[in-house]
């Protein structure tokens, strides 16, 4: 493979943003890749500060998801307690609506762990 510019000269890389063969005379070297000297450099430390951004917020919201499920099924507990005590005291309707709410909760809870053991690239 030849640069994109001089197609005599073996390039040495490939432009994350265009996509062309660089030599060592028209490539520029960013943060995290290579970029056509004074064409897409701008362009390729954007799109890897993005990827960086990205990869932040995808911890964060595995961390808030974690939090969520625990909250989750600690509600859906407080329901099946709930659920007993309005059985006794409101009699079976009562008792079995605030019952059916928790076990959907406990129940969504356990949906979405073994999800997350099936496909664990996909969380």
């Amino acid at each position: 493979m030849h640069c994109f510019n001089h197609q005599d000269t073996p390039a040495v890389g490939i432009c994350q943003s265009c996509g062309k063969a660089l030599c060592m005379e028209c490539l520029a070297q960013v943060y995290n890749g290579l970029a056509c000297k004074d064409s897409c450099e701008d362009r390729v430390i954007l799109m890897n500060r993005i990827m960086d951004a990205n990869a932040q917020m995808v911890t964060a919201t595995k961390a808030q998801m974690k939090a969520f499920e625990i909250l989750e099924f600690f509600i859906g507990m407080v329901f099946f307690a709930l659920a007993y005590y309005a059985f006794k005291i409101m009699g079976w309707p009562a008792g079995l609506v605030l019952g059916v709410t928790g076990f959907l909760a406990i129940f969504h809870v356990i949906f979405r762990q073994q999800k997350k053991a099936r496909f664990p690239d996909l969380e």
